[in-house]
């Protein structure tokens, strides 16, 4: 990693989240994402279907297509 940037705003469809990512060499991913994030959104990855489900920010829950490389 080359170093943190503090409080950067991610937007997966009806959610937004406030990271403070590390800073990567990586030039072939738009963004790589860890999984600290999981827990506060209460993410249930559905590796059988690839989905993650999660609480948006109107407490609702929903999900989205997620991609494994």
């Amino acid at each position: 990693a080359k170093g943190r940037v503090r409080e950067v705003t991610v937007s997966l469809g009806d959610l937004t989240l406030t990271l403070d990512p590390f800073v990567s060499h990586a030039t072939n991913y738009g963004i790589l994402l860890g999984t600290d994030f999981l827990a506060p959104i209460k993410a249930n990855v559905r590796y059988d279907h690839n989905v993650m489900e999660y609480t948006n920010d109107h407490n609702q829950r929903n999900r989205i297509t997620i991609v494994y490389v």
